[in-house]
């Protein structure tokens, strides 16, 4: 009986699976969400006095939200071919 061949990652990335980049997804999400309510004009708007330490607050989502800007950007689905973008419904994310 033959053996099953190792898979091995892309040389040029990282395979996940569709479930942990819509995960991944989702938390970036979020992170652009805090970074639209830590904005003076909305914390005013929904009662809250913008100070310092709203403005340091949103500098470290905005950071954390930066960094994985490029990575969405970078996912490319495996089951839509060499020229597909975007998650697939089924397969992985390179």
């Amino acid at each position: 009986m033959p053996r099953k061949p190792e898979l091995t990652p892309p040389q040029e990335g990282v395979v996940m699976p569709v479930d942990a980049f819509e995960a991944l997804s989702a938390f970036q999400q979020e992170l652009h969400g805090i970074v639209r309510t830590l904005q003076p004009e909305v914390l005013v708007e929904i009662g809250y006095p913008a100070g310092q330490n709203h403005r340091l607050l949103r500098e470290v989502f905005q950071a954390l939200a930066r960094r994985l800007d490029p990575v969405m950007a970078a996912c490319v689905s495996a089951a839509a071919g060499e020229g597909g973008v975007g998650a697939a419904s089924a397969g992985s994310l390179h």
